[in-house]
């Protein structure tokens, strides 16, 4: 009798473990969640910085809830890296479910000019004209001409100044050149601002002479500095306006990492794009 009980028993066991190995084959896999890039488009479009809303469609093709719960995106307009990003709060995302996840990005004009300043080794000034092309493609505003320090608008001023007089009157120029050296007593261009920085009455006398050629030029540095950058922004406003209105080309990828009581999946993406139309601009005067 005792050995027709064991004989049940270890039928019992295995049956028993047969069941829960079925079972066990039948928890489903999780599969990879489809994410799309749906748009970009602008919150805000301002002169030093604008603010976009990327919108990410997240689809759930499992049968049960799974949860978003990083999403790593980097985020290029025109083929140009401009915002790297870590989202770390949970998303729940029902069975069978589509979701919109949306985030904000703000780009600043001061970094775009600042990598081509010390990754390229370009001139503030060039870095800016460089950068218009992209900055008017996001949408945003005419970059506004930062004021230039004494120095460089004096130095600009001097620089100039042969060249202006030889428009005036051919051969002029030689003779102004002279005139620089008799006033600051310096032959480099360099050192003549140097030398015009630390006496400004040397400006004041060579407005006088300009005045006499009937050419007006400002006696004080202050306002020297702001005529040098209401010339500037005249280039930079026409250089913007010579640049073609279009909109940005977004495009986008990542790595989304997905959990569940099922278990848990890393979800790879790139190649996302969308495009966006030309802007409204507005130019800065």
């Amino acid at each position: 009798m005792r050995k027709v009980f064991v004989v049940a028993m270890a039928l019992l066991l295995v049956a028993s473990m047969g069941a829960i190995s079925q079972e066990a084959r039948a928890v489903p896999e999780v599969q990879p969640v489809k994410i799309e890039l749906v748009s970009v488009y602008p919150d805000f479009a301002g002169k030093e910085s604008i603010t976009f809303s990327p919108v990410f469609s997240i689809y759930n093709p499992n049968g049960f809830e799974v949860t978003l719960g990083t999403l790593e995106y980097w985020l290029s307009a025109e083929g140009k890296l401009i915002a790297a990003v870590q989202l770390t709060d949970d998303v729940y995302i029902p069975a069978n479910t589509e979701i919109r996840l949306k985030d904000s990005v703000t780009v600043g004009i001061e970094g775009l000019i600042g990598e081509k300043v010390f990754a390229e080794g370009l001139p503030i000034l060039e870095a800016m004209i460089m950068t218009l092309p992209l900055w008017k493609t996001l949408g945003a505003q005419c970059i506004p001409a930062p004021l230039p320090g004494a120095k460089d608008a004096v130095e600009g001023v001097l620089g100039q100044m042969p060249g202006e007089a030889d428009k005036m009157m051919p051969g002029m120029g030689e003779g102004v050149e002279l005139a620089l050296r008799y006033w600051t007593g310096e032959e480099e261009l360099k050192k003549q601002a140097e030398a015009v920085i630390e006496d400004p009455t040397i400006l004041v006398e060579i407005s006088s002479f300009f005045t006499k050629l009937g050419q007006e030029l400002p006696g004080a540095i202050p306002e020297l500095q702001l005529m040098v950058q209401d010339t500037i922004q005249g280039m930079i406003t026409w250089m913007w306006e010579s640049v073609p209105a279009k909109g940005a080309l977004f495009t986008a990828e990542g790595t989304g990492y997905i959990t569940s009581e099922q278990g848990s999946v890393e979800v790879k993406f790139s190649g996302l794009s969308w495009q966006a139309e030309a802007a409204l601009q507005i130019v800065a005067h």
